[in-house]
């Protein structure tokens, strides 16, 4: 809110990055000494803005840290290659982690949990793959998607999971007592690869960005026929996140040139740009979230900045050199 001055934790100057889950009670971050193979991580239950520490795992063996944090369990996942790690945080402390592993293992992505703490969610080469958590199913789901799965977004109730990949947005509904079902619903036919999807807060819509390419889409979930979003180059769009009221979606685009990327702002309902926000004395460096008063809080490489987004008035809310 900027009323309160940042918590911070035991310096370590080498956290990086840092990962929060999606409601906010959880952070975790990583810190690998420069020449070494293998991360240590930190995992925080945050109360308030008091950090509890709930977990330090040594030697953990990844390339980059990519990790996500499920409150509920609570869990910690990352991934490793050839696989994803995972690690049930109420478990001893010196409890080896689970291994997530289905068919071909030489490329594997970001693992993601569902807001209601039901599933975990895995690609690799061999497609998609849906781990129940809490529920009497098999232990997998597979989908084979015959394509790389970019990107994954789970609804904000947990009610399904939108993938990216190639020019294909596809939605996997998780509510019911049957075997979850995939529907492709956009198909955008432009061949570019679609990247940075995102789910709105009561889960009607979707947005989705492209890593190459003039284009941005957003539609609904419904199956409406997804609307463009125009971007001025090619340079992408990524980063995507919706207000708290669902009547805004930002995306960080030009992001093949990071030093001139900016963020664009459109209404969803009419898919109109209404922002075009950018400084002039730093850079974004990607990461965003609108808060419950409907500011939008950017990463930059001068500190976190707070926007105003019809207006355009910002303002530093945590100065640091990132």
């Amino acid at each position: 809110t900027g009323q309160r001055p940042p918590s911070t934790t035991q310096p370590l100057p080498r956290f990086y990055p840092v990962f929060a889950s999606r409601d906010g009670s959880c952070l975790c971050a990583g810190d690998r000494p420069p020449g070494e193979k293998t991360f240590d991580v930190w995992i925080w239950r945050v109360e308030g803005l008091e950090l509890e520490l709930l977990r330090r795992l040594s030697n953990v063996s990844a390339p980059t840290f990519i990790a996500d944090c499920d409150p509920q369990g609570p869990h910690f996942a990352i991934r490793e290659m050839p696989s994803v790690s995972m690690w049930p945080l109420g478990a001893p402390s010196g409890a080896e982690p689970i291994s997530l592993r289905f068919g071909r293992q030489y490329w594997v992505g970001r693992p993601a949990f569902s807001p209601d703490g039901q599933w975990i969610a895995t690609s690799n080469a061999s497609g998609l793959h849906l781990w129940s958590l809490a529920r009497q199913y098999p232990a997998v789901l597979p989908f084979d998607f015959n394509f790389q799965v970019g990107k994954m977004d789970f609804a904000p109730d947990g009610s399904f999971l939108a993938t990216t990949g190639d020019n294909i947005v596809t939605v996997i509904p998780l509510d019911g007592l049957v075997q979850a079902t995939s529907r492709t619903v956009f198909d955008l036919r432009e061949r570019i690869w679609t990247w940075g999807v995102a789910a709105s807060p009561d889960g009607s819509s979707i947005a989705v960005g492209s890593l190459f390419g003039s284009l941005a889409w957003i539609g609904r979930v419904d199956e409406e026929e997804p609307r463009a979003l125009q971007l001025p180059d090619d340079g992408g769009a990524y980063y995507t996140t919706f207000s708290p009221d669902g009547r805004l979606v930002a995306m960080l685009t030009g992001i093949d040139d990071i030093d001139t990327a900016v963020f664009r702002v459109w209404d969803v309902q009419t898919a109109s740009e209404v922002a075009v926000l950018k400084l002039d004395d730093a850079v974004f460096w990607g990461g965003s979230a609108f808060t419950d008063d409907g500011r939008l809080l950017t990463a930059t490489s001068k500190g976190i900045v707070a926007w105003e987004v019809l207006s355009g008035e910002h303002r530093m809310e945590v100065e640091s050199d990132l």
